[in-house]
């Protein structure tokens, strides 16, 4: 083989290696069918245009115990990034308690998901806990 196509065939091999950003949902929405089996209420399919999904608490499970809520979330969340996103659904506590760890994870910013009913898609929105937003914005660009 010539040398082109050894670096067209590495240059694919690292695109499919690197990391794809993920999509933290919160909870998985359920509802208990006659049988007593939890069962998700709705496609959440539309997110994956922005990464793989990553259910943090999965359906049918309720972490009532704070303490093992927040193991969890912080065992699965350990590697979030600026390239990650939330997707706030399910139990207020789980969605507080994921943003919160994220925010600590990544130096205050995150990007949440919001469905947009008219367009039918989800749209990103960045949110930045640290304050370094408001202080770009009020005085320029600063320097770290």
């Amino acid at each position: 083989s010539d040398w082109s196509s050894d670096v067209c065939s590495s240059d694919l091999f690292h695109r499919r290696t690197e990391a794809m950003p993920k999509v933290f949902i919160t909870n998985e929405p359920f509802r208990i069918d006659e049988r007593g089996i939890a069962r998700p209420i709705f496609n959440m399919e539309p997110a994956r245009e922005y990464g793989d999904l990553v259910v943090l608490v999965p359906a049918g499970v309720n972490l009532l115990s704070t303490v093992p809520m927040i193991r969890t979330l912080r065992d699965k969340l350990r590697n979030f990034s600026e390239d990650d996103y939330l997707m706030a659904v399910g139990d207020p506590s789980t969605m507080v308690a994921a943003a919160a760890i994220a925010a600590e994870i990544n130096n205050g910013r995150f990007k949440l998901l919001k469905w947009d009913k008219a367009s039918r898609r989800y749209d990103a929105v960045q949110i930045d806990t640290s304050g370094k937003a408001f202080e770009e914005q009020k005085y320029g660009k600063l320097s770290t």
